[in-house]
């Protein structure tokens, strides 16, 4: 299984609608290249949310992360995974996303949403956190016990 395409909206430096940041991938060694301040660490940062990692770190979201004040106050992120093994199919069957021909292989879609409620919770801001799957988000809930399946080795990025 590989990550065929990210979507991600009102995160950080990324808008909404056309604003947002829409990636396709290929399978295989991905790298990310640009300028300073292009995002390259808004797109591994919301990777990290939406998959979780298995450092140890505590990663939590901020005020900073939502794009601008004015504007919704939710995040989401939108995985879609491609290329499953027969592993991959037995491991999320009731998440899968099936083509409308058939023989046509199913994927996986991973919607993350947070949405800032307004709310304080131990004298933090309370932010809602969801996982669902399905291509517009609308599918079945993703418990973390299937997330657990998708975590990703985060390694700090080299410095020159």
């Amino acid at each position: 299984m590989y990550l065929s395409k990210i979507t991600i909206e009102n995160f950080r430096c990324f808008g909404e609608g056309p604003k947002r940041f829409h990636l396709p991938l290929r399978r295989g060694l991905i790298a990310l290249v640009g300028e300073n301040e292009a995002g390259k660490t808004a797109v591994v940062d919301a990777l990290r949310f939406a998959l979780g990692t298995t450092d140890q770190e505590w990663y939590r979201l901020e005020d900073t992360d939502f794009h601008q004040a004015e504007t919704t106050r939710e995040i989401r992120i939108a995985c879609k995974f491609e290329g499953l093994t027969a592993r991959d199919k037995r491991a999320f069957v009731e998440y899968l996303t099936y083509g409308d021909t058939a023989g046509e292989e199913p994927v996986l879609h991973l919607n993350w949403t947070a949405k800032d409620t307004g709310e304080t919770l131990k004298g933090r801001p309370f932010r809602r956190v969801e996982v669902h799957s399905g291509q517009d988000g609308d599918g079945p809930k993703i418990p973390s016990e299937a997330r657990d399946l998708l975590r990703a080795t985060y390694l700090r990025p080299f410095r020159d």
